[in-house]
């Protein structure tokens, strides 16, 4: 798990995840890993329950990241954890190959609109 503020709570029901209570500081985010690597043709489901009342912000999937193995962002990203104790959103898409999914987003000023958003990272270099 990256982030310093966030919890995770198991019980009959699911799991409840949250970050941190402060918005805007990203030693608040929360994100969360699977110890298993996963390989060949995957499916992913889930049930999402919505339990806070913000309408601001957005929940990430990550989907099969590794490090762009530039400097200490090496491949397997649990060698480089520590560097993502505040898990800052630059600290991803700058330093990960990664397919990302925001969904449940209402934008940061909370008037924004719903939406599901596909992005792949890294992000383009600048030439």
């Amino acid at each position: 798990m990256d982030g310093l503020e966030a919890s995770i709570e198991n019980s009959d029901n699911g799991m409840h995840f949250k970050a941190g209570p402060e918005a805007a500081n990203d030693a608040h985010h929360a994100v969360l890993w699977t110890k298993e690597s996963f390989y060949g043709d995957m499916k992913i489901e889930f049930d999402y329950t919505r339990t806070d009342t913000a309408n601001k912000y957005m929940n990430i999937l990550y989907i099969q990241a590794t490090g762009d193995g530039e400097g200490p962002h090496v491949e397997d990203i649990s060698k480089w954890n520590k560097k993502r104790e505040v898990p800052a959103m630059r600290e991803y898409f700058e330093n990960m190959n990664v397919f990302h999914i925001s969904f449940a987003a209402f934008g940061n000023t909370g008037d924004g609109f719903h939406y599901v958003r596909a992005r792949r990272y890294p992000k383009l270099r600048e030439q």
